[in-house]
């Protein structure tokens, strides 16, 4: 969690995408197709992801975000996750975007 906090204040990091995805997953889970299920997570883990996402590089946590949106077949993760995309840029999804998700 100190790696995604600190690309705040480090964007340039080489290994900042792959960070950013590692929390994204450890905040919504990631479907494992090699075994046909969701990876969950223990419940502190997810709440500690949630709650550095926003301190971290914003471009990239936008990004990641937004590729989330576009790859995840969980309404629960789509609806989480379009959430916290709007309260870090409002605007940036407008109602009629997020329908064409359902």
């Amino acid at each position: 969690m100190f790696a995604a906090e600190a690309l705040a204040y480090f964007p340039e990091c080489h290994m900042g995408d792959e960070i950013v995805e590692q929390v994204l997953k450890w905040g919504y889970g990631y479907f494992r197709s090699s075994k046909q299920d969701w990876a969950i997570f223990p419940q502190p883990l997810v709440e500690a992801a949630r709650q550095v996402i926003p301190l971290t590089d914003k471009q990239r946590v936008i990004g990641a975000y937004i590729e989330l949106l576009h790859s995840t077949d969980s309404r629960s993760v789509l609806r989480v996750a379009a959430k916290h995309l709007a309260l870090l840029n409002p605007g940036i999804l407008r109602l009629s975007q997020l329908w064409s998700y359902y």
